[in-house]
């Protein structure tokens, strides 16, 4: 799913174009809670990456650690698991290169805070 970067300003995303490919799931949060802000958005939720103002906490609903074979792999699993019919019509993934740099990005902002 294509998300929209909010806040580029944030370090997290800053290296991202104003759009970027990510994988997304059905769970979505409906609200924010007081302190938080919200870093991106898709079409179906609102809020797709998130960060604790003020501290190095993000949170991300999309999935950054999932790559389209990745993704492809675990919706076989569920297919397997919940659906027995087998098919992979209904898999719909891009490529999301830009989402596989969030996770080094997260550990080099967190370990700043430690030197």
């Amino acid at each position: 799913m294509v998300l929209q970067a909010r806040h580029t300003d944030d370090p997290m995303l800053e290296h991202e174009r104003e759009c970027f490919v990510a994988s997304t799931g059905l769970d979505r949060a409906v609200e924010l809670p007081a302190g938080v802000r919200n870093l991106a958005r898709s079409e179906l939720c609102p809020y797709q990456a998130l960060r604790v103002e003020g501290k190095r906490i993000w949170a991300s609903q999309f999935h950054p650690e999932l790559d389209q074979a990745s993704n492809l792999h675990r919706y076989r699993a569920y297919i397997e698991r919940y659906d027995q019919s087998g098919g992979e019509e209904g898999f719909n993934s891009q490529p999301s290169p830009e989402t596989s740099l969030l996770l080094p990005r997260f550990l080099m902002l967190v370990r700043e805070e430690e030197v």
